[in-house]
């Protein structure tokens, strides 16, 4: 039992040190072209519909602001 344990340590020191690091930039890099940079493009749009409101989040009673935050958490 502790060769196994040792064997998925080994692995777990591998995989968690530099080359997550660098697929986590290399994605991030990735799907920032890959998108033509929409997150800083599209940045101005997103804070002029967080500060809207519309007839749907009247009905719901929720703002825009939270309403994306509630969904995902």
């Amino acid at each position: 039992m502790e060769t196994f344990v040792n064997v998925v340590t080994n692995i777990n020191n591998l995989v968690w040190a530099l080359p997550l690091v660098i697929l986590c930039v290399a994605a991030g890099v990735f799907f920032t072209v890959l998108t033509k940079g929409c997150q800083f493009r599209l940045f101005k749009d997103m804070l002029k519909l967080i500060r809207e409101e519309n007839e749907e989040s009247k009905e719901k009673g929720i703002s825009a602001f939270p309403e994306p935050c509630f969904g995902c958490g």
